[in-house]
């Protein structure tokens, strides 16, 4: 499973480089986010990472997601060969690698490290430092010369 993860996680990284719409562009960070995290469970076996970072990487995809539908609102977006040639891919990728390491899946919960008594401060300075980068955010747009204004 965890190379399956891997591989899925390189492929959507390769489709980045084809895609040319910005919702594209969010659904395959999201997509990505998830294998990434799904990696770190199943391979750390670390459940409060997975929470963290899906929240705060699709909480941060989300806002790029907002100011680009802000930034070009009614783009036409059509469905190419390149669309096409990636669920070809996907798929082939995919049931090869679950055909593969099917087999050998297993999840071992080691979360006990991460929940020591330095949980508080990190949890504090991740959540400092998401509030921060949403004040920059919030000033950068409310301005009236801003670029997304």
């Amino acid at each position: 499973l965890c190379s399956s993860l891997v591989g899925l996680y390189f492929t959507l990284l390769v489709f980045f480089s084809f895609t040319t719409h910005p919702i594209g562009y969010c659904l395959l960070l999201i997509s990505g986010s998830i294998c990434v995290s799904l990696f770190s469970f199943v391979y750390l076996g670390f459940s409060w990472y997975l929470a963290l970072f899906i929240l705060v990487y699709i909480g941060g995809v989300y806002v790029l997601f907002v100011f680009v539908s802000l930034h070009t609102p009614n783009s036409f977006s059509s469905l190419g060969g390149s669309f096409i040639l990636f669920i070809f891919i996907f798929f082939l990728l995919g049931g090869l690698v679950y055909y593969l390491d099917f087999p050998y899946f297993s999840v071992l919960d080691t979360s006990h490290y991460l929940c020591s008594y330095m949980e508080g401060y990190s949890y504090l300075l991740l959540c400092f430092s998401l509030l921060v980068g949403l004040v920059g955010v919030s000033v950068v747009s409310s301005r009236k010369d801003s670029f997304f204004r």
